[in-house]
């Protein structure tokens, strides 16, 4: 089959019915945690007041090279806050009390959507190299491999200063209970950069089947759920021992999850990615394999029923071990469902996919062809907050020192399988002492 290289034309979309993905245990309307406002807004605050500061110290030392470096003045706020990603936390933890915790989700929340619009912009990009040099420099954060102080990347590189900042909150927070939990988002923040950089190199195959298994090799890890999914435990303080964790039941269930918000998320976010020439979507590969764009979003619908059964069969098949470790694993299988739940609710709330049609398209399900979206937080993303020549020679010089590694295959059924471990193992050594 000859494949298209390009993305279809943005005015070829019609108004097109969209699956009904409110079915099932998402069919009920969810809970909103009462500190959402207070928390959004602290969240706002703290990022714009910290990038003001950063773009103000860079001015007068005359080492900025693009006109923002976060791009949080008052039109990108704006912005921010009708994505309205705190919306999210939310939902997805309607019963945490604990302000802190809900905090540093919505900053995480801020970040990843921020740094995935940032890698999105390079997908038409030949030369991959600048992306995945960035990627890597915030592996080296996360495993504690390089040699800065706590407040380093405050001027130089901010996105990386606000995963920094995320990262230590999480590490170092007393409340928290064993390593275990700490190092399991660790884990799948591990897991999430890597798969990024396989992201970079994807190209569709010459069948519908090998394109699609090759997308959610990836897409299973880049969606973003799995670290989520990490902080159930960690907000709720459960003790999941390794038995219950790696039970082939529980894995179950976990791709189960987070393959629904892959396809929420491809659902919603199509025709914006269409607009922004963005090839990493399951109903453009489709659509680049023939099939009409009506036709993959139907198939969505039919793959969403699917993996309710494949949900409903895992949970009944999980053992019984008593009342106490019972009840651990019921609050962990609810945050499961509240955090997939959030994610939709969220998709057909914020104005990011559905702009001011947003109401409109939830009730109706129709996609109007003049359907706008919300542009990131930069409208002019792309790789650009290395601020001066020094600091780009210097990732430079990370990059080349670390050419010969290599990215152990990603794999998404086994919490045993040689990747996990690699980056577990990582993750472990960050934790000592921790």
């Amino acid at each position: 089959m000859q494949l298209s290289t390009s993305m279809p034309n943005p005015g070829s979309l019609g108004n097109l019915k969209l699956p009904d993905l409110f079915e099932s245990f998402r069919s009920l309307p969810p809970r909103t945690n009462p500190l959402y406002a207070q928390v959004k807004e602290a969240s706002l605050k703290w990022l714009s007041e910290y990038c003001k500061q950063a773009l103000q110290s860079l001015q007068r030392k005359r080492l900025l090279t693009t006109p923002r470096i976060c791009g949080f003045d008052e039109a990108a706020q704006d912005r921010l806050r009708r994505a309205d990603f705190a919306y999210i936390t939310a939902v997805a933890f309607p019963d945490v009390e604990d302000f802190d915790r809900l905090l540093v989700i919505t900053n995480w929340f801020n970040w990843v959507f921020f740094f995935d619009d940032q890698l999105d912009d390079t997908a038409g990009h030949e030369d991959k190299e600048p992306a995945r040099r960035y990627i890597d420099s915030f592996v080296t954060v996360l495993n504690d491999e390089d040699d800065k102080g706590p407040d380093s990347d405050r001027e130089e590189q901010p996105s990386r200063f606000v995963f920094r900042c995320i990262w230590q909150a999480v590490k170092q927070d007393p409340r928290c209970p064993p390593a275990e939990t700490k190092l399991r988002w660790a884990d799948s923040m591990n897991r999430y950069f890597e798969a990024l950089r396989q992201a970079l190199v994807f190209e569709p195959s010459s069948t519908l089947a090998e394109t699609v298994e090759g997308y959610i090799e990836y897409r299973f890890h880049t969606v973003g759920v799995l670290p989520i999914f990490a902080f159930i435990e960690y907000f709720y303080a459960l003790r999941l021992p390794s038995e219950v964790w790696t039970h082939p039941e529980m894995i179950g269930l976990r791709e189960a999850g987070v393959k629904m918000a892959m396809i929420d998320n491809d659902v919603v976010s199509y025709h914006r990615e269409k607009d922004l020439g963005c090839p990493h979507n399951i109903i453009h590969l489709h659509h680049l394999h023939g099939m009409s764009e009506q036709d993959a979003y139907d198939l969505a619908q039919h793959r969403q029923r699917e993996l309710y059964r494949t949900w409903y069969t895992h949970r009944s098949a999980l053992p019984l071990y008593g009342e106490h470790q019972d009840g651990e694993i019921q609050r962990y299988l609810r945050g499961l469902e509240q955090v997939v739940t959030a994610n939709l609710n969220w998709s057909f709330r914020t104005q990011r996919y559905f702009g001011e049609n947003v109401a409109q398209v939830r009730q109706t399900g129709v996609l109007p062809r003049d359907t706008q979206w919300l542009d990131g937080v930069i409208p002019d993303r792309g790789l650009q907050l290395v601020t001066s020549k020094a600091v780009q020679a210097k990732a430079l010089a990370t990059s080349t020192a670390s050419a010969t590694s290599t990215t152990p295959a990603l794999t998404i059924a086994s919490a045993t399988r040689t990747g996990e471990r690699s980056s577990m193992d990582k993750a472990r050594a960050v934790l000592v002492g921790a």
